[in-house]
């Protein structure tokens, strides 16, 4: 296992079987992302400015 992170990121470019994980991985966050987008209603916000009162 190496230990420099660019040399581990570089095995996903060489190794079949890390590629194949890295497809499933990276479909399984599309998916999550498009059903959050979908099932999460918009979320209004509003802004307040607190008042400072003078004694």
């Amino acid at each position: 296992m190496p230990k420099d992170w660019y040399e581990w990121h570089d095995l996903y470019d060489t190794e079949p079987k890390l590629q194949q994980r890295l497809e499933i991985v990276q479909e399984w966050v599309r998916r999550d992302w498009i059903t959050d987008a979908i099932a999460t209603p918009p979320v209004q916000t509003t802004q307040t400015i607190p008042t400072v009162s003078k004694l």
